[in-house]
């Protein structure tokens, strides 16, 4: 599997990316993600790491099985 599936049932909602402290450019930071529930049921997110600029496959996949039940 390398997309998501059944986003229907979730919201991934981007909240940013900042940079370390270092100031250094290529250096590790933090991305952030809301995921809210839409519906019940099953969803898989696939979030990637590649460089936007480059026409090429993702360096790293990682995958997020999320369940969503009705209260």
């Amino acid at each position: 599997m390398t997309r998501s599936t059944d986003l229907s049932i979730v919201r991934v909602i981007d909240r940013g990316y900042r940079a370390g402290r270092t100031g250094f450019m290529g250096a590790p930071g933090t991305h952030r993600w809301e995921i809210k529930a839409r519906a019940p049921g099953t969803a898989s997110v696939a979030f990637t790491y590649a460089r936007p600029w480059e026409h090429k496959p993702p360096t790293e996949t990682h995958f997020v099985q999320i369940n969503v039940s009705r209260r």
